[in-house]
């Protein structure tokens, strides 16, 4: 367990380790207890205080490439530090918008102009097919992941 980890939810269902997304397949759905009735399912422990789903102890698989490379290796793209926004998205269709809060541009395998504050929109499925991520690892809250580089994207 981190920093973060409940016994239960806030609202009152058992929380358990889940594997949602394994070797890039989609595994397990998590529910607060609104979404359990509606969609006739068993809560799973992700309830939040203002209702909705949530999530603590994010624990994302390291990539197989260390960061340095992986820049290297893209012609264009954007490295991402962080983003905020992320609890904004459609999960139904796999639209999001969300906010890159640092991040810096790739050009021809070198980190060039730092990024702050840059809208982003797009579907998870169609970025996650061509992102990398790092062995390197940083927590950030409660969780654990890797850094991210989105190779080919536009920026306007």
């Amino acid at each position: 367990y981190f920093t973060g980890s409940q016994i239960i939810d806030n609202q009152g269902f058992k929380t358990s380790k889940k594997e949602i997304i394994s070797d890039g397949i989609f595994k397990k759905a998590v529910y607060d207890q609104y979404t359990a009735i509606k969609y006739n399912k068993k809560p799973t422990g992700n309830g939040t205080t203002n209702g909705g789903i949530g999530f603590t102890n994010i624990l994302q698989k390291p990539g197989s490439k260390k960061i340095e490379k992986i820049i290297e290796d893209t012609k264009k793209g954007l490295l991402v530090y962080n983003v905020l926004g992320m609890h904004t998205n459609k999960i139904t269709n796999g639209e999001f918008t969300l906010v890159v809060s640092a991040g810096k541009t790739i050009d021809n395998g070198k980190l060039e102009k730092s990024i702050t504050n840059l809208n982003f929109t797009g579907n998870v499925k169609d970025i996650l097919k061509n992102v990398s991520f790092s062995k390197e690892q940083k927590f950030d809250g409660d969780s654990l992941y890797s850094f991210m580089v989105i190779p080919n994207i536009k920026l306007v």
